[in-house]
């Protein structure tokens, strides 16, 4: 029997929040457990052909004709796919399409069946309801849904429930998600980071694998205890290379690094970049290297406008990433070191180091604390590079 419980009440709050110029982003803001229980449902304007998944049962101890929805989370708000009023023997079915993997829930009377679902399963669900609290939930069709509950079910401390994500895998990613996010986040960071990237690797494309990296980077910003200006530690990035794989600047302690802000779309960024890839070359085998952080990808504004648009945006997202790796390629950056969120000026990172304009370095020391932060372009950027060597 599993010794861990999720609180209901905690989940569901934690699950449905969560020269180059600039523009301003809005923040997004996130579900509270004040108002988690007086959230609005909304129903897509538009149903699109997804990921299909069908859902049937009977829930034993509730009255006939009680209406159950199947709901996943939105931006901002809860989105119901489906509905559906149980009939005299308490029996349902549901159907939906999916617009990607996701964790859902069945929900009646202040209740909830939560569900881990890739899409194309056919679920068969038995459940008890007594004294009003659900006591008993049996799954077929879909084991990481059937996880979930046997979770939910039972009992435990954030340190059992901490201890349960350990040696848990990609491969159940939803369901360390689900975990993950009952747990304080300010205590347990390295978790966060640890699904962060699980997430990153089988979701890359997931709109919520971005949201869930901005709090993540959120959290770490604010835990900095050192500020940040010349002749303190740089603050720490780490984002996904072109191949999805997370990159820390600081593990590239014991290099003279330069921290490179830039884009694709930046004409002052590549006329540089060949003055870069010399430095690079002549003096990459003394302890020099590059981190480069491109502003490609599609800020808040470009991602509201494909909002409901699945098919759409993971195609822009494609594209995007595609004429960074080209740019890449074309001007020759041959260090490792390439990372981006993939959110054009909506880079969390970005905003983090005031970042308005490209392009924009940072020049750090052997010890990753920052020396310079002007005038690091042309003859004067090697100047100072043969200085920290």
């Amino acid at each position: 029997m599993y010794k861990l419980f999720l609180h209901s009440s905690l989940l569901a709050a934690a699950f449905f929040l969560t020269s180059c110029g600039s523009e301003n982003s809005p923040a997004v803001e996130s579900n509270t457990p004040q108002n988690i229980e007086k959230e609005t449902t909304t129903t897509p304007k538009e149903e699109k052909k997804g990921l299909p998944v069908q859902i049937s049962g009977r829930i034993n101890g509730i009255a006939p004709k009680t209406k159950i929805f199947l709901d996943q989370r939105g931006t901002n708000s809860v989105e119901s796919l489906s509905s559906v009023e149980i009939d005299e023997n308490g029996q349902f079915q549901l159907k939906a399409d999916l617009a990607h993997p996701n964790i859902l829930r069945l929900r009646f009377n202040a209740q909830y069946i939560w569900l881990a679902l890739e899409g194309k399963e056919n679920l068969q669900i038995e459940a008890t309801v007594n004294e009003k609290a659900l006591s008993q939930i049996n799954i077929e069709g879909s084991p990481f849904s059937s996880e979930l509950n046997k979770l939910v079910l039972a009992k435990a401390s954030q340190e059992e429930r901490a201890k349960y994500l350990e040696d848990k895998t990609e491969e159940q990613v939803l369901v360390n998600l689900f975990v993950v996010e009952s747990l304080d986040i300010n205590n347990y960071l390295p978790l966060y980071e640890k699904v962060r990237d699980q997430l990153t690797k089988v979701y890359p494309n997931w709109n919520y694998t971005r949201e869930f990296n901005n709090r993540i980077m959120l959290t770490a910003q604010k835990k900095q205890q050192q500020p940040f200006g010349i002749g303190n530690p740089m603050p720490d990035i780490k984002l996904p290379n072109p191949s999805g794989e997370q990159i820390a600047l600081s593990s590239l302690k014991g290099k003279v690094v330069l921290v490179d802000f830039w884009a694709s779309w930046c004409g002052p960024c590549r006329r540089e970049n060949p003055n870069l890839v010399r430095i690079y070359n002549k003096y990459k085998d003394q302890g020099f290297t590059v981190y480069s952080v491109s502003l490609d990808g599609l800020d808040d504004r470009k991602m509201a406008f494909f909002k409901g648009k699945g098919d759409m945006l993971k195609m822009q997202m494609e594209q995007q990433a595609q004429r960074w790796r080209q740019a890449i390629e074309q001007d020759q950056l041959s260090w490792p070191y390439h990372v981006s969120e993939l959110r054009g000026w909506s880079s969390l990172v970005a905003r983090q180091f005031g970042i308005n304009s490209i392009p924009r370095a940072f020049l750090l020391d052997r010890n990753g604390v920052l020396r310079y932060a002007d005038g690091l372009r042309g003859p004067a950027l090697e100047a100072k590079v043969k200085e920290l060597l």
